[in-house]
């Protein structure tokens, strides 16, 4: 809970981004942070507060830095967008999770001090009050070799990052889900997620589905795709990468967006998990704007982080760690539907041995009568289907076929668009599930 740099944006944003601020009162601002000050602590009578304009931005809020004349600085963190219900909640869980983290580790975050999840304030928007952290971004240094220098390495950053991911560790729950508190007696416990499907409630579409709390780590993953209504291989992939001695409690924090953008440097601390090569689209993009990580230099520095957490551990998480950014590329995949076929040609390249075969699985399993059998059917393969070479010429059958088609969003492979035989098959399956005669 950080301020960060202003986030390039396109026009219509910048636009939502300066209606933002407009509606804001500095007076109101101002009111907020004494308001909060006062209430936890006993400062000078003639206490003053200078709020520190324009503010900075990320995709969904405001930071403002309440610099008062004693010295200290806290932050006013504003969302800046169409705020709803389900946000409101998901805001509830987060500054609980953040409260219980603290309370219960050393990990250094910025304390939270005032925060209000409704717009019925005078901000008239959701805020939250906590430290003012100053520091450098990692991801603006992280290729800079001039930053790297005396004590300053990026063994040291991972370990660091290591050191504080084990002990967040320590904290352990018997489901996955999120950590809500009891109003009553102030107890913790695991509640399903609050907004699994953020497509759904931005298309206007109700999100009613009570999606977790989980007792595997299979059962979650596979609720993602099953639920997304995303591609099949996603479910073979997710049912069996995933090691078996990892499925089960317990559980741990995890960080949302654990990316360089989101990880500040100060005394050598704060570095990021870099993973970027499993995500094809976006290595593509990392490329053109040089310098940049090699896929060796990733595969370097995650080795470094594995020896981290070995170290920092005695050994207990080295082996939950060392292949995990196989599971996130896939993670990625449900959650991002551009990255779809990007990401399963590089995981089903690792898993098959070749990139020819996965273009063949991806093709076939599409069609597969696996797909179209309802849950009253019984399996059949008939004799000429066992025979058929799957040359049908709908689909790609080869790296050669295939190539050109990678970039294009029709290819997405969790998309509605495509080719006419998937829509046809998504129908069929559709109508045999209602139970319709297909």
């Amino acid at each position: 809970m950080h301020a960060c740099a202003p986030a390039s944006s396109s026009g219509s944003d910048d636009g939502s981004i300066v209606a933002a601020i407009e509606s804001l009162d500095i007076d109101a601002l101002r009111e907020v942070a004494v308001a909060a000050r006062l209430s936890h602590w006993a400062p000078s009578p003639d206490l003053s507060c200078n709020i520190i304009a324009p503010p900075v931005y990320g995709s969904f809020n405001l930071v403002y830095e309440a610099r008062f004349s004693d010295g200290l600085s806290w932050a006013l963190r504003i969302a800046r967008t169409p705020w709803t219900e389900l946000k409101a909640r998901s805001m509830r869980l987060d500054i609980i999770g953040q409260q219980y983290i603290t309370a219960y580790t050393s990990i250094p975050m910025p304390r939270i001090h005032a925060y209000d999840y409704s717009a019925d304030n005078v901000l008239r928007r959701p805020y939250v009050v906590t430290d003012f952290v100053r520091g450098t971004r990692l991801v603006d240094v992280w290729n800079d070799a001039s930053w790297w220098t005396g004590e300053r390495s990026k063994e040291r950053l991972l370990a660091s990052v290591a050191r504080h991911m084990v002990a967040l560790a320590k904290l352990e729950f018997d489901t996955i889900g999120c950590l809500d508190r009891s109003e009553a007696d102030g107890s913790h416990h695991v509640v399903p997620f609050p907004c699994a499907f953020d497509e759904e409630e931005e298309s206007g579409i109700p999100n009613t589905l009570n999606f977790g709390p989980f007792e595997s780590a299979h059962s979650y993953y596979l609720a993602l795709v099953r639920e997304r209504g995303r591609l099949a291989i996603l479910r073979m992939l997710l049912a069996t990468l995933p090691d078996d001695q990892f499925d089960g409690p317990p559980f741990h924090f995890g960080h949302p967006d654990f990316d360089s953008q989101n990880v500040l440097v100060a005394a050598l601390t704060y570095p990021s998990w870099l993973t970027v090569d499993w995500d094809p689209a976006a290595y593509a993009l990392y490329k053109e704007a040089p310098p940049y990580d090699s896929e060796a230099d990733l595969h370097k520095y995650r080795q470094m982080y594995t020896n981290a957490v070995n170290a920092a551990s005695g050994g207990r998480f080295t082996d939950i760690v060392r292949n995990s950014h196989v599971i996130s590329s896939l993670f990625l995949a449900v959650n991002e539907t551009y990255l779809c076929f990007h990401i399963l040609v590089k995981v089903g390249t690792y898993v098959f041995g070749t990139k020819d075969l996965i273009f063949r699985v991806i093709d076939g399993i599409e069609i597969s009568l696996w797909l179209a059998l309802g849950s009253l059917d019984i399996a059949q393969v008939t004799e000429s289907q066992a025979d058929d070479d799957g040359e049908s010429g709908d689909g790609f059958q080869s790296e050669d076929e295939a190539e050109g088609l990678e970039g294009e969003e029709d290819n997405d492979m969790g998309s509605n668009e495509g080719s006419e035989y998937r829509v046809v098959a998504e129908v069929e399956v559709s109508a045999r599930r209602d139970g319709r005669d297909t």
